[in-house]
């Protein structure tokens, strides 16, 4: 079964997502980075993903829409 793919680019997590984690099961591959940047994350990671969860120190702008 394919896992649902979830990209967090620019999310910090204290507990490496456990609510998440344990409400999700097996069924969610979780993609964490720390970036405040969308270029250094991978076009194959942002166009594979199919939701995104952010925080605050990356600016949803045209470059990220555009991905």
């Amino acid at each position: 079964m394919t896992k649902f793919k979830v990209l967090y680019p620019d999310v910090l997590s204290a507990d490496n997502n456990a609510v998440e984690r344990a409400i999700s099961g097996d069924e969610v591959e979780f993609r964490i980075h720390n970036e405040s940047d969308s270029g250094k994350i991978a076009d194959e990671i942002w166009s594979s993903s199919h939701a995104m969860v952010t925080g605050l120190s990356m600016p949803i702008d045209a470059a990220v829409v555009n991905k």
